[in-house]
C-alpha cells in the first residue's frame, strides 16, 4: 500500500495539485488587491458624487451616487473576490478578472514553453 503512494504517478498527481493551490491563492491575491484599490478609488469618488448630488438635486435614477455604487456592483461581479474558475463567460462582450489572469497564465506558460525550446533565443 504504501509504495503504491511512493509511485511517479503519485508524485505528478501531487506537484499538479500543489501547483493548483499555489496558483489558486496567488489569483485570490491579485484579486484581494484590485478589489483593496477598488474600494480606495470609489470611496472619495463617492462621497463626491453625493455632494454634488446634495447641492443639486435630481431624479434618483440620474443621481451620480447611485451610478457610482451600479458601477461599483459591475465591478465586484467581474472581480468575484471569493469566486472559482468555471468556464467561459456568459456574454461576449463581458470580461473578468479571472479571464484576464487565464490570458496573463497562458502568455507566461507560452513564453516559458518557448523559452524552454530555445525558440528565439539561440545563437
Amino acid at each position: 500500500m504504501e509504495a503504491q503512494g511512493n509511485s511517479p504517478q503519485s508524485a505528478r498527481v501531487e506537484k499538479m495539485r500543489r501547483w493548483r493551490l499555489f496558483r489558486d491563492l496567488l489569483r485570490f491575491q491579485v484579486k484581494l488587491l484590485i478589489d483593496a484599490l477598488k474600494d480606495l478609488l470609489l470611496s472619495p469618488v463617492a462621497a463626491i458624487a453625493a455632494v454634488v448630488d446634495f447641492l443639486r438635486p435630481q431624479a434618483r435614477r440620474d443621481m451620480r451616487f447611485y451610478r457610482v455604487l451600479a458601477f461599483g456592483r459591475r465591478l465586484e461581479a467581474k472581480i468575484d473576490l471569493f469566486g472559482v474558475r468555471r468556464g467561459s463567460r456568459q456574454e461576449p462582450d463581458e470580461w473578468t478578472v479571472d479571464e484576464v489572469l487565464d490570458q496573463v497564465e497562458s502568455r507566461i506558460g507560452a513564453g516559458t514553453r518557448n523559452s524552454k525550446h530555445g525558440e528565439g533565443g539561440e545563437p
